[in-house]
């Protein structure tokens, strides 16, 4: 972000005062002292956008304030990528028009505030304020306690969409429905994401066959390993079987930030007591059944060892998280999404989970050194978003132990399951 150069003054106003009259409750106007940026993180926190702190201090009332605020701002070299995956036109329209008709219909906040979106810049609020942090120094993983608080957020948010639609109408019927078609996943043949999709699969296949156990069977697996992971355009559409709600699309663990008991002590993810969360990141939104969602988070920031121990007692959560929401409005959960179906789902989007936690976490699961030699001037950051990434992947599965054994049992629990001829049959 070229220091403050994406926001004007008028801007600056506009944030403040948007924070002075909502958050404060103050009732004048006010003038704007300075302000200041400084880059969230050394390494990107993101790969689509820079990450920003912004700084204002302004004046209201004869008090001054001084208010950070975290900023989103569109890597200029993938302005074209961007475009086309139509990530920053979908955050825009879902804080824009979703969030403020769903969120009220909610028990707890399970979004931030958007305090302006304009061209290539959104500026929300710093959730650090608040005591929110993302989980660190745990290669993407959650404990038991962790996953029981965003199961329950992450039913708070479903319950909106479902609530809203018994109040109101059918979000595919609205207006800005628009805003949720897919964009990670195109059913369009000639669009770019299907071309960088196909670069994830290459990647993922030359992983597979450094794995041991499949490495007298790579001409059997591989072709129907490719096979299945080009379904995933299909498997995310709107469902016409399952009930569909407002989804967040891209739960991975950066995006859950969690809020911690003040008795907690270290950083140690062992050492602390998750009380709340919240969702960022609403880039790749869709309208799909729940099980999709909770699958996918389950499994992407989970080992396939956790989920046999837990993932029943999870789903259960999830349930009753939902079933609560729905009834503060008088909504019976057993005749608007009955235990059968949501199970039903949940056996079927086991699948969904297992397939986009390989294809989202072979790029987040990084190493931050990777990441940063990778992306630390505009030609190899778009280059490294646009183009084949077999090689980083490749380097980091041979040099990175945390690496290679999330990757490895991501896709052994994948192809065990779903892709070795005599466990599934008919792919």
């Amino acid at each position: 972000m070229d220091d403050i150069n994406e926001l004007s003054s008028t801007d600056l106003i506009a944030i403040a005062q948007k924070f002075y009259t909502g958050t404060l409750k103050g009732n004048g106007k006010l003038t704007i002292i300075s302000s200041e940026t400084k880059p969230l993180s050394e390494v990107p926190c993101g790969f689509l956008s820079e990450h920003v702190i912004l700084t204002v201090n302004f004046k209201a009332d004869g008090e001054q304030h001084r208010v950070e605020f975290f900023v989103k701002n569109l890597v200029e070299s993938l302005t074209e990528y961007v475009a086309e995956f139509g990530v920053f036109d979908k955050e825009f329209g879902v804080f824009e028009e979703i969030i403020p008709k769903l969120a009220p219909l909610s028990s707890i906040k399970w979004a931030p505030m958007c305090y302006l979106s304009k061209d290539n810049v959104m500026v929300f609020e710093n959730l650090q304020d608040t005591g929110f942090e993302m989980v660190t120094n745990n290669y993407g993983l959650f404990d038991i306690h962790h996953h029981l608080v965003a199961v329950g957020l992450l039913a708070a948010m479903h319950a909106s969409s479902l609530i809203y639609e018994k109040q109101c109408c059918a979000i595919k019927d609205e207006k800005w429905f628009h805003f949720l078609n897919e964009n990670v996943y195109p059913t369009d043949p000639n669009a770019m994401k299907n071309r960088t999709h196909k670069y994830v699969v290459d990647t993922l296949a030359e992983l597979l066959k450094k794995i041991p156990k499949y490495l007298d069977r790579q001409n059997e697996i591989l072709p129907k390993f490719r096979k299945l992971m080009h379904r995933m355009k299909d498997l995310v559409q709107p469902s016409t079987e399952y009930r569909n709600v407002f989804s967040h699309g891209d739960l991975w663990c950066n995006n859950i930030l969690f809020k911690y008991a003040k008795f907690s002590n270290g950083t140690n993810i062992n050492d602390r007591i998750p009380v709340a969360a919240i969702l960022v990141d609403f880039q790749l939104a869709r309208y799909s059944p729940p099980a999709l969602d909770l699958l996918v988070m389950l499994t992407i920031t989970s080992t396939s060892a956790f989920r046999r121990q837990y993932l029943p007692r999870l789903c259960d959560a999830y349930y009753d998280h939902l079933s609560f929401e729905l009834k503060n409005h008088s909504i019976e959960i057993g005749t608007e999404f009955p235990r059968l179906q949501f199970e039903e789902s949940c056996r079927f989007y086991r699948l969904v989970g297992l397939m986009e936690s390989c294809l989202f976490s072979h790029l987040t699961l990084l190493p931050g050194d990777l990441v940063l030699s990778s992306t630390n001037d505009p030609e190899k950051r778009n280059e490294f978003m646009t183009k084949s990434k077999t090689d980083v992947c490749v380097k980091a599965f041979d040099t990175d132990e945390n690496y290679r054994n999330r990757m490895s049992d991501m896709l052994i629990a994948l192809v065990d399951e779903y892709v070795v001829p005599e466990l599934c049959e008919g792919f």
